[in-house]
């Protein structure tokens, strides 16, 4: 696929004529119902990690998984590859719930051709192309212009909100119950279209619907519970189509075996659907319970600063590694075995210092993402000794510890900014896009910020988006968390808290510099 990047663009601005989305299928043609490509482990190149990027895409099981072009005109253009049905595991194996769909996958090694080059290929089962834009490897990195984060965004109906798009008219949701606002959230996240792809990173916790009923996980709706169809991937739909994505879990997706120590009867095997959609190989949950504790193993890779647009990119000498972490395991009273939890949690921290954190600095510092906080809060805005934090502090040293720039995180309901000193990382919980906000809607927030340290928690949610310039040699980034306001009705804009990278180091947030925010009430 040796286009020049004048013809990538182009076929670029031609395939966004006609939409990034796929097409609406015409009488007796194939469509895809969603596609995304997707960043997985892949391996170390000198001292760099690269990733393997996986194409994926779900198409009704009676249709032919797509294969991608390096044309538009699919009669005429070359097939690059084919993608392949991805086999069902465990229960998804012999339960009818997700019958009704076919998951296509086809990764590409980091060092693949096609990942050398700025490219544009064409997704496509019939005469309906869809534009993806492959990632360049050449430079030992991924491009990150923007980093979008997410998490805790599943809907479950009760009293605090409901998942339709209007009100019910009886039920478990009380007047003052609040929608579902992922759908208008994430359009605030879009990217616009002649960007470079951002990275996007899903936290976990993505499935709400149904858990605390017993009922069984599916595709789409069952027992009037919304299903993976209804809960992601219809409000993500454009997010994922235009982004590289990485997809964790959280406890939600979790592989509840009986008689684990991780062990809720009434989840059991949650994660079966997460390992089917977002997961590589074969592993079940059974698998993943019995032998390895429900704990995935982290990956890592590089990243570089970049500015510009797909048709005119400009790189930077501004490294990153991102380290990205499987936190399912909880540590509290769901928890049969916490002492556990946290000595697995210490060595998964100790293997991240020993592979990929002895070798960096302060021009190419660690950004860890992960659904379960390092830090919180207590109700003093103070940082409280945790599980978690233990795991953290007993694994790596003061210089590793130093190594690390940037902590995301989800699961609490709420938005957290946490940061004791400049000799630990700033801790941004961004937990909060469907469940109806933990906390009284009254109590506005709580914020302190003197000297090194910095501590804000706040009812308000919204997201993490980390945005790149680069111009004449020089880096400035922007971490950007806009908030909105947890009350009835439509999504409501607060303030957004913005802070910039410091000027000698771009990668280090300085929220000791934030913009300000409103009093607090």
């Amino acid at each position: 696929m040796n286009h020049t990047l004048t013809c990538f663009t182009r076929r670029l601005h031609l395939a966004l004529l006609v939409g990034l989305l796929t097409i609406l299928p015409g009488e007796g043609m194939a469509a895809m119902q969603y596609h995304w490509v997707q960043l997985m482990a892949g391996k170390a190149v000198g001292e760099r990690w690269l990733p393997d990027v996986s194409i994926r895409a779900i198409v009704d099981q009676k249709e032919n998984c797509p294969a991608l072009y390096d044309g538009q005109h699919i009669k005429k253009a070359k097939v690059l590859l084919t993608l392949q049905e991805r086999v069902k595991q465990g229960q998804l194996a012999s339960n009818p719930l997700f019958a009704e769909i076919k998951l296509c996958e086809k990764t590409i090694a980091a060092d693949d051709n096609l990942l050398q080059q700025w490219s544009v290929g064409y997704l496509a089962n019939d005469k309906n192309p869809t534009a993806i834009r492959l990632p360049n490897l050449q430079g030992g990195a991924l491009p990150l212009s923007q980093l979008i984060t997410s998490g805790c965004t599943g809907c479950r109906d009760n009293k605090d909100q409901y998942c339709a798009t209007t009100p019910p008219a009886s039920g478990k949701s009380s007047a003052k119950a609040q929608p579902w606002q992922l759908a208008a959230l994430m359009a605030q996240a879009a990217p616009a279209s002649e960007q470079l792809p951002p990275l996007w990173v899903h936290l976990g916790d993505m499935r709400y619907s149904g858990q605390k009923d017993g009922v069984a996980d599916s595709w789409s709706h069952n027992k009037g519970k919304l299903g993976w169809k209804e809960e992601f991937f219809t409000p993500y739909a454009t997010l994922l189509a235009q982004s590289w994505s990485v997809i964790l879990r959280g406890n939600h997706e979790g592989c509840f075996v009986p008689g684990n120590s991780w062990d809720n009867s009434g989840w059991q095997n949650r994660g079966e659907g997460w390992l089917y959609f977002f997961g590589s190989g074969t592993t079940t949950c059974q698998s993943l319970a019995g032998q390895q504790q429900d704990m995935l193993p982290p990956i890592a890779f590089d990243a570089l600063a970049y500015g510009g647009s797909f048709a005119q990119p400009v790189a930077s000498q501004q490294a990153i590694r991102l380290i990205l972490l499987d936190r399912v395991r909880t540590g509290d009273g769901r928890d049969k075995d916490p002492g556990t939890t946290q000595a697995l949690y210490t060595a998964q921290n100790r293997q991240v210092a020993q592979q990929w954190l002895h070798t960096l600095n302060r021009n190419h510092p660690a950004w860890l993402l992960q659904h379960i906080p390092s830090y919180e809060l207590n109700k003093k805005g103070k940082i409280e000794s945790s599980l978690f934090s233990k795991a953290l502090q007993d694994a790596l040293s003061p210089a590793e510890l130093q190594q690390v720039a940037l902590l995301v995180s989800a699961h609490l309901h709420h938005y957290e900014l946490a940061k004791e000193d400049d000799k630990h990382p700033l801790q941004v919980t961004v937990g909060n896009g469907g469940v109806a906000l933990s906390g009284s809607l009254d109590k506005r927030c709580q914020w302190s910020n003197s000297g090194d340290k910095s501590a804000l928690q706040a009812v308000q949610f919204g997201f993490l988006s980390v945005r790149f310039t680069v111009e004449g040699g020089s880096v400035n980034a922007s971490y950007q968390m806009p908030l909105f306001r947890a009350a009835p009705g439509s999504l409501q804009a607060d303030s957004p808290m913005v802070c910039p990278g410091k000027k000698e180091a771009p990668a280090v947030p300085d929220c000791g510099k934030a913009s300000p925010l409103p009093a607090c009430s």
